[in-house]
């Protein structure tokens, strides 16, 4: 019997989604994957990385409409204020993205006397 992992939703106390838990050669092989994964993304220069996260952040922002009341049913997040968490998640998003090059810069310190 595979376990599974229910999401209960603080609207109506209700189950809101049900999904099976992974096992173990599952878990294994999503994190083959992801090391797959990043080790491509970090052969990617920093403005290709910066063009597929402003993406992302676009993507996000088009799906405004699926996700505000699933913010809602998820989390108790009142719908009004949907559309602000996802304007607040762009802007810092879209700080990081800008801020990137300087902050992932490499860093030569001073020679030290001595």
């Amino acid at each position: 019997m595979t376990a599974k992992v229910q999401l209960i939703s603080p609207v109506d106390g209700r189950v809101y989604v049900e999904r099976e838990m992974a096992d173990a050669a599952q878990v294994e092989q999503a994190l083959t994957a992801a090391a797959s994964a990043q080790a491509s993304w970090q052969r990617r220069s920093l403005s290709e990385r910066a063009a597929f996260c402003s993406a992302a952040v676009d993507a996000m922002l088009s799906m405004q409409a699926d996700i505000v009341p699933e913010l809602a049913w998820q989390m108790g997040r009142p719908v009004r204020y949907g559309a602000g968490e996802l304007r607040g998640f762009a802007e810092r998003a879209r700080h990081m993205i800008a801020i990137a090059p300087q902050a992932l810069a490499a860093v030569e310190p001073e020679p030290v006397a001595g």
